[in-house]
């Protein structure tokens, strides 16, 4: 087997466990942490739209809460703990804006019998728009990349009616 082959295999080994990684750490317990400080806002250009719906299982009923509609309070120093430890292999799903939607989406009245949409990501800015209905109510999520590009997270900046 010549070297080139070799590396070949060796590169195809590692992106299929890079993948299995993901794929796994997708599925763990997401936790949940609370985003406290500075505002952020972001002017956002037309951009190409996608969409992608996620929908929790329903559960018994409970109280209706009302949805926290504002701007989302920004924590720069918790931002970086967030990235570095995505960085490290935990939490992926705070690189896809819909998980990061419908994970932290209970602290602002949202339940898990909810359904989120991805509605518009704009990746060359960071941001991204997820629709939710509570209560046959639809909602706007707006997320934001702090440092916008390819492996960095996902928070909420505001929520809208």
């Amino acid at each position: 087997m010549s070297q080139k082959t070799t590396i070949s295999i060796i590169i195809t080994l590692l992106a299929l466990a890079l993948i299995a990684g993901v794929v796994l750490g997708c599925k763990r317990k997401q936790e949940k942490i609370e985003t406290t400080g500075q505002s952020s806002t972001i002017e956002e250009p037309t951009s190409k739209t996608t969409t992608q719906s996620a929908t929790s299982k329903p559960s018994g009923s409970g109280p209706i809460k009302e949805i926290k509609t504002s701007q989302i309070n920004i924590n720069d120093a918790e931002i970086a703990d967030l990235q570095k430890a995505v960085d490290s292999g935990h939490q992926p799903w705070r690189l896809d804006p819909l998980m990061v939607a419908k994970a932290e989406a209970s602290k602002y009245g949202f339940s898990e019998n909810d359904t989120f949409t991805l509605k518009e990501t704009m990746a060359s800015v960071g941001v991204a728009k997820v629709e939710a209905v509570h209560n046959e109510k639809m909602y706007f999520i707006t997320l934001i990349q702090p440092i916008p590009g390819e492996g960095k997270i996902w928070v909420i900046q505001r929520i809208e009616d």
